[in-house]
């Protein structure tokens, strides 16, 4: 969670020092903390972001593929996480304690008739209830939810269909098309 969600919440910075300072929260970069609970991962970003923050971000491109099952070659690290959205992602993104890069992609440069879902997620996913929703209620969507981590945390990534129309959009400047063909099998 970054400062403004804590503030908005009554947590001022000088209870957010204090927190830090009795080990209640950990300071990951100015302004963004986290609850103190085993190793940070990629995908605890991103669920914060989209659940907790509100931003309408999705994984998406080679990255949605991977986690769907379709790459060719087994990765034995993903060094990129591809996030699509009509919104920038947040700048203390990148400078996290991680060994990955967070790639921002305009979502509206391919699907500018999309609207805007603030909490992506929460089509999928009851907060209330913590309860997961059917599929059947995404059907024709472009994004899927993916049940990740021992507690089923919703993570919202494109469907297989849209990350191919997202990474061949990245063609020839971030991705050569041979390396397209090569590394995702879809």
């Amino acid at each position: 969670m970054d400062s403004a969600w804590l503030k908005a919440r009554g947590y001022s910075a000088q209870l957010c020092r204090k927190y830090v300072t009795n080990g209640w929260l950990e300071r990951l970069t100015h302004g963004v903390y986290r609850k103190l609970c085993g190793k940070l991962l990629w995908e605890h970003v991103v669920i914060s972001l989209q659940t907790l923050l509100m931003k309408p971000l999705l994984v998406g491109g080679g990255s949605a593929l991977s986690l769907h099952g379709f790459s060719h070659y087994l990765r034995r690290e993903e060094k990129e996480v591809h996030l699509y959205g009509p919104e920038e992602a947040p700048t203390w993104l990148n400078k996290l304690p991680l060994q990955i890069t967070f790639v921002y992609h305009n979502s509206r440069a391919l699907f500018r008739n999309e609207p805007i879902h603030f909490g992506l997620t929460s089509l999928g996913w009851n907060v209330k209830d913590g309860s997961h929703v059917s599929d059947d209620n995404l059907h024709g969507s472009s994004f899927r939810v993916l049940p990740w981590g021992q507690w089923d945390w919703p993570l919202t990534l494109s469907t297989p269909e849209r990350a191919v129309l997202e990474m061949l959009d990245v063609l020839p400047t971030h991705e050569s098309f041979d390396q397209l063909d090569k590394s995702w099998k879809v």
